[in-house]
């Protein structure tokens, strides 16, 4: 029986999307399981079945769509989520993130 490798959305904001480009190319990301790279800013097409990875920033932009991906069961964006900031997050992005149940129980990975 073969096994699947994993594959990942990677969605970053336009900063972290910056930061990305001057040190990786796209193909470098292919061979980490990286499908696709996603502008959060964007308007995206839903992926019941894949994992994403985000790439962000801690600003009240990027917070307030990382939650309106997850605004329940149904409509939610991605299967599991793989979540880094670019630097330590404060308690308040902390609880925010808390009180969204549908993306809270969806993360595996959170740095």
């Amino acid at each position: 029986m073969e096994t699947q490798a994993m594959t990942f959305i990677l969605v970053t904001d336009d900063f972290t999307l910056r930061i990305l480009s001057s040190f990786m190319k796209m193909m470098e990301l292919v061979n980490y399981g990286i499908t696709a790279i996603e502008k959060l800013s964007l308007v995206r097409k839903k992926f019941h079945k894949i994992d994403a990875i985000y790439l962000l920033t801690e600003s009240e932009d990027s917070l307030n769509r990382l939650l309106k991906d997850y605004p329940n069961e149904e409509d939610a964006q991605y299967s599991a989520v793989h979540i880094f900031f670019t630097a330590r997050v404060s308690n308040l992005t902390m609880d925010r993130i808390a009180q969204n149940e549908t993306l809270l129980r969806r993360v595996r990975t959170f740095k």
